[in-house]
């Protein structure tokens, strides 16, 4: 992946954050984290 490309994506996951915040008040974010925590716990628990 190229400097560009990385740029192009680190934008479009900005612009999607942006988004959930504006128009959804951050709650799809926030889901986001919660599943996220629940996976690194998981996968704690197998280690």
């Amino acid at each position: 992946m190229t400097n560009l490309e990385a740029a192009w994506v680190a934008g479009l996951i900005f612009a999607a954050i942006l988004a959930d915040l504006v128009f959804n008040g951050g709650s799809a974010s926030l889901f986001l984290v919660f599943k996220l925590l629940d996976l690194i716990d998981y996968l704690k628990f197998w280690a």
